[in-house]
């Protein structure tokens, strides 16, 4: 009691808790492994339900942009390792937008995922390529069909 009254004469009004961060939004430095790490890039973003997921795909296509998709899932330890790499993949490719999606936060967005993590690349709206598994050799088969996805409204034109 003696508390709230000493604060309420001083005016001092409880603080509301710092925002969180979200995987692509975040802006304060991040501590990777007791290191300062980059700020992921503008174009890598978590898609939080399948609304979500499914305005960045349409926006994608109407901005004639390729989009990346990582699908995958909170309990799956493959999905979780992928992320750096997805990360670094966003980072050097800027000319795409790169999207974080939960299988079962976007479940009915992903209703056609068998396994996790899955690589989609969307463009126009409509996914034209597909890829699954989280081992090197597949991650490299994801950056080496980035490639051709790029620029692709030049191909169309």
């Amino acid at each position: 009691f003696f508390f709230v009254v000493i604060s309420a004469m001083a005016g001092n009004q409880p603080s509301e808790p710092p925002p969180r961060a979200s995987l692509a939004g975040a802006t304060q430095a991040r501590r990777v492994h007791g290191r300062f790490a980059p700020e992921p890039p503008s174009n890598l973003v978590t898609a939080i339900d399948d609304w979500d997921l499914r305005d960045r795909v349409d926006l994608a296509g109407r901005a004639k942009r390729a989009l990346v998709v990582n699908f995958g899932a909170a309990w799956c330890h493959v999905c979780r390792g992928t992320l750096p790499r997805f990360e670094r993949m966003a980072h050097s490719n800027p000319k795409m937008d790169f999207v974080v999606a939960d299988v079962e936060e976007c479940s009915d967005t992903a209703k056609n995922i068998r396994f996790t993590p899955t690589f989609a690349i969307f463009r126009g709206g409509k996914m034209v390529d597909r890829r699954f598994g989280g081992g090197d050799a597949d991650l490299q088969a994801v950056e080496d069909r980035l490639w051709l996805h790029q620029d692709w409204p030049k191909f169309i034109e």
